[in-house]
This record gives structure tokens, C-alpha cells and sequence, in this order.
């Protein structure tokens, strides 16, 4: 094989691998935070709160995963407002990141300082008290939910009427970031 034609393969498989690692890792930039909560590096667990550790420090015992698969003890760094939120023997949903990445190394390693609460529009910070309409959407399929499908409206509904301000902070912005249910916000 010539010099030439052997720079053109190996140029051609070292864009395919750097293509490939960046969509391994993709996160949509915009989208609703249930489907945003779900990334390949992120754990979405309901989780009892066991107490603080530390200044900065929660301990969380695992009581489901609900997207990838959590310890059974979870340690993350929070802030101090909202460590003083948090009430021991609650179950939270909550979610976050616990690895980092290299991704010209094509590398994943634990995170420097531990895991950390994920923050974005809608669960900004993704630690909300649990409740079955959380679960349930967070539950979906990801492939079927990103075409936001009209059952998601009753759950999007019953979020809405919710007191808990972060449940309204969630579920609005799931409405706001699906236009396809929009039309569906007079039906029944």
C-alpha cells in the first residue's frame, strides 16, 4: 500500500473513532430534563437521605435505580443551602454524575472530589423529594419519549398542580422544551 493511501486510511479511521467517541457521549443541547437527566454517565436513583458527612457531604442509601445502576451507598458534594433542605429518612429522586471524561484519550475515570448533583433548566438542582409521577416519567423509554408522546401530558398535568416548586420548575420546563404537546395543553 502507498504512503499516500495509507494516511488517507488511517486519517479516515481516526475520524471514525473520534466521531464515534463524541457520539458516545452526546447530550442533546436543548431538551426536556428527564430526557437530559439520562446521560450515558449520569445515575438517576431514588434514594433515602441518611445524613451529612462533612460540610459539603450527603449520604444517600439506594432504595431504586431508575437509570443506570447506583451503589447501594451514595456520597456527593452539595451545597450547604441545599444540605439544610434535606430531611434524613426522605426518599429523594435524584441525579448525578460520578465519572468524567477524556474523550481525545477515550477515557472515563471517577470524577476528582467525588460524585456531584447534576444541575440543568428544569432540575437545577436535580434532587427532588420522590413521587410517582417523577418515576413514571423518568421511567420511559428513551427512544419513545423523545418524540413526546401524548400520555406524557397527564404526568406533565398532575407535575403542574404539585406545591413543591421544584416539581413546577420540572414539569413546566418538560412542557415548554416538547412542542408536540403544546397543542394538547385545552384537551380534557
Amino acid at each position: 500500500m502507498s504512503k499516500p493511501m495509507m494516511r488517507l486510511l488511517l486519517g479516515a479511521c481516526l475520524g471514525l473513532s473520534l466521531l464515534s467517541a463524541s457520539v458516545v457521549h452526546a447530550r442533546p443541547e436543548l431538551g426536556p430534563p428527564s430526557i437530559k437527566l439520562r446521560s450515558n454517565l449520569s445515575n438517576v436513583v431514588v434514594a433515602s437521605f441518611v445524613g451529612q458527612s462533612g460540610e459539603r457531604q450527603a449520604t444517600f442509601e439506594k432504595v431504586q435505580d431508575l437509570h443506570s445502576e447506583a451503589p447501594e451507598s451514595i456520597a456527593l458534594r452539595i451545597s450547604p443551602q441545599l444540605m439544610q433542605q434535606l430531611v434524613p429518612g426522605r426518599d429523594y429522586v435524584l441525579a448525578y454524575i460520578a465519572y468524567s471524561t477524556q474523550r481525545l484519550l477515550q477515557k472515563v475515570e471517577a470524577r476528582k472530589g467525588g460524585p456531584v448533583v447534576i444541575n440543568l433548566p428544569g432540575a437545577a438542582p436535580a434532587l427532588l423529594a420522590d413521587s410517582p409521577e417523577l418515576r413514571e416519567i423518568l421511567a420511559w423509554d428513551l427512544d419513545e419519549t423523545v418524540t413526546s408522546p401524548a400520555g406524557l401530558m397527564p404526568l406533565i398535568r398532575s407535575g403542574l398542580t404539585s406545591q413543591d416548586w421544584q416539581y413546577q420548575n420540572f414539569f413546566l420546563t418538560e412542557l415548554a422544551l416538547r412542542p408536540p404537546l403544546h397543542k394538547r395543553l385545552n384537551d380534557g
